[in-house]
């Protein structure tokens, strides 16, 4: 992963490789392409390209799976 962060590895992919006890916050795009039916694991998933970094030009979320209309926007406020 320290290679994802340096720029020197452009795309990681596998399932659930970065979804858990994973900071690669240079990370700008995920993509969901299974049912998530966990607020928790979408809030996760999502959160790691939603981090701020030095150089990040932006976040891409690409939801095949519909989690969006499940969960809410990962931006949206809950009521916890």
């Amino acid at each position: 992963l320290r290679a994802l962060a340096a720029g020197d590895v452009l795309v990681v992919t596998n399932c659930n490789v970065c979804r858990y006890g994973v900071d690669v916050k240079e990370a700008e795009c995920c993509q969901i392409v299974a049912p998530m039916t966990s607020l928790v694991d979408y809030r996760q998933s999502v959160g790691r390209v939603l981090r701020r970094a030095a150089g990040k030009r932006g976040a891409v979320v690409i939801d095949h799976a519909g989690a969006v209309l499940y969960h809410g926007f990962p931006h949206a406020d809950l009521p916890w």
